[in-house]
């Protein structure tokens, strides 16, 4: 069993390559690749096996990887150039599960999780570590409801969007009464209720034929 180890200047060769490969050749726009001196990985039996690495020219680590059998499994760990981590992928044979989404300064941002592609989730998060946003996409009922928080933790509002179109909407004041309603009945009928502090009705429309009604206190 022979295992290549292959250690590659950017632009890269395809995976596909089955001899050792080195190119003083440097990339000359400005993405990524351009701000990569080299990665190493190795191969067997034409399947790249084990763990990459990928560098930065400074000699920073950018990411690091693994692979069985030419799929990549467990975690990719990405790094921004200061060395702080810029996001974490979690792989199962080549198919993603999670993702962790970090800022530069190290503080978790998002959270999107795959595992589940009938129903997929991602949560993100204020620099203190409270949740500023959650949202589920059920891929059945094709309804992705969407929860926004304030800073201290108490709820904003509530989104549902069925084929991309808002069905409901209920927003809070920051003491976690509700501000105001919206609620589509059907194609062509919705309801919207206006609340002050206190949850007292300040305003009330039925919109019959996109017609609104309003009744105000």
């Amino acid at each position: 069993m022979k295992v290549l180890k292959k250690y590659y200047k950017a632009p890269y060769p395809s995976y596909e390559s089955s001899s050792d490969y080195e190119s003083s050749s440097d990339s000359e726009d400005s993405s990524l690749d351009d701000r990569i001196l080299y990665k190493k990985c190795s191969f067997n039996n034409g399947k790249q096996e084990g763990i990459e690495e990928c560098y930065y020219r400074d000699g920073n680590l950018q990411h690091h990887c693994n692979y069985v059998n030419g799929l990549k499994n467990g975690e990719m760990i990405s790094y921004y150039e200061n060395g702080t981590i810029n996001s974490i992928d979690y792989y199962n044979n080549n198919k993603p599960q999670y993702t962790k989404i970090f800022d530069y300064n190290g503080f978790l941002e998002e959270v999107l999780d795959f595992k589940d592609l009938s129903s997929p989730k991602t949560i993100r998060y204020y620099p203190n570590g409270n949740v500023k946003q959650t949202s589920e996409f059920i891929a059945k009922s094709a309804i992705k409801e969407e929860k926004n928080y304030y800073d201290n933790r108490n709820i904003h509002s509530i989104i549902e969007r069925k084929y991309g179109y808002i069905i409901k909407y209920i927003q809070y004041y920051d003491n976690n009464n509700i501000k105001s309603i919206f609620l589509v009945i059907d194609d062509f009928n919705s309801i919207i209720v206006n609340y002050d502090e206190d949850e007292d009705i300040l305003m009330f429309d039925i919109l019959l034929n996109g017609e609104g009604n309003k009744k105000i206190k």
